[in-house]
């Protein structure tokens, strides 16, 4: 009798076993990886620290303690452009920003036709 209803079960309603759709079921993050990063860290002082990531993703932060620090991003584009160079000059020194933009035109693929 068992054999006969998992038969017509089968037959009318497929093989459908219970498992979550593809839609519902969450990805899973996974956190950019760090290409290339600069630190400056004045003992007593300051903490600056520069992080170009794979995702595209360029990450400054600044500030030894939680109460006296910060952190702002931008794309690789936005970084090309300019954003961030006044923070970065300022903060770390014209040799640091040379750096990241030789890392950043090293990981960025060559534009054809540009």
């Amino acid at each position: 009798m068992r054999r006969v209803f998992i038969h017509y079960v089968t037959r009318h309603f497929g093989n459908k076993q219970a498992r979550p759709s593809s839609s519902i079921v969450p990805r899973r993050y996974t956190p950019p990886k760090t290409l290339r990063s600069w630190t400056l860290d004045i003992p007593g002082g300051d903490l600056y620290e520069l992080f170009l990531f794979d995702n595209g993703t360029i990450c400054a932060a600044t500030g030894r303690f939680a109460h006296a620090s910060g952190s702002t991003q931008c794309s690789w584009q936005e970084f090309a452009e300019g954003k961030l160079h006044d923070l970065i000059r300022r903060t770390m020194g014209d040799a640091v920003l040379t750096e990241a933009l030789d890392a950043l035109r090293s990981a960025t693929p060559a534009q054809s036709g540009h």
